[in-house]
């Protein structure tokens, strides 16, 4: 599920201004499609929108 979540970001134009997405195996496209379905709460979105320890 880990590797879904930068692609379902993309899904939220506020926070990811030039998402790159390829696929180097085929289960990475598979990722990139179900990322789509992603419905992440208020909480989370709020989570990922923090800045990261060191950046």
């Amino acid at each position: 599920m880990a590797p879904r979540v930068p692609y379902g970001q993309s899904v939220f134009p506020d926070t990811v201004t030039a998402p790159v997405i390829g696929a180097a195996e085929p289960h990475h496209i598979e990722d990139a499609v179900t990322a789509g379905e992603l419905a992440p709460t208020d909480n989370e979105v709020e989570e990922l929108r923090q800045p990261v320890a060191g950046h």
